[in-house]
């Protein structure tokens, strides 16, 4: 993420991120988005984070918690657009004119989340890889923008799961 980015991102979020203490010195709000992005683009763990930034697991926890919060709320209407017949129409002429594929309303691609099973999960999260996970699957328009996103059960993994989605109700008659 470029320096730019990052701090057009702390403007956006840094009016939800105030904390006022009389006792102590708040972490400052640049140091916990960093921790936050650190996370999340590396995948470290919290004990790894510990050593990097000097602050507890208990701290670390709970400001990737906070932070991916109010970036979700804050960004959610402004990077997840709103889907209705009139983009599902859009999508279809785009792909028709630039793929040359007839109603195609967009491509989909996922990918398996590994997860701890959940306790009663039972077989219903373990994949054909061997390991317990989730599907997570995106779908872009013709012009690579991210439209959607679903996840779902591994079990749910095969042509009948697009009955669970919700943009079924576009182009299903």
């Amino acid at each position: 993420m470029s320096t730019k980015t990052f701090h057009e991102l702390l403007a956006k979020i840094e009016d939800k991120l105030v904390h006022c203490s009389l006792r102590r010195v708040p972490i400052l709000l640049i140091e916990r988005l960093m921790v936050t992005l650190r996370f999340l683009a590396t995948g470290r763990t919290y004990t790894d984070l510990q050593f990097s930034f000097g602050m507890g697991i208990a701290t670390i926890s709970k400001i990737v918690e906070e932070v991916c919060k109010v970036i979700w709320e804050t960004l959610h209407d402004e990077c997840i657009p709103t889907i209705t017949p009139d983009v599902w129409q859009n999508n279809a002429y785009g792909f028709l004119q630039k793929t040359n594929f007839p109603n195609c309303i967009g491509a989909i691609d996922g990918k398996h989340i590994r997860i701890v099973n959940p306790t009663g999960g039972g077989s219903i999260f373990y994949n054909y890889k061997h390991f317990y996970s989730i599907v997570l699957l995106a779908m872009c328009d013709a012009d690579y923008c991210y439209l959607t996103k679903y996840m779902i059960r591994v079990s749910q993994c095969s042509v009948g799961c697009f009955k669970t989605l919700r943009a079924r109700k576009f182009f299903v008659t």
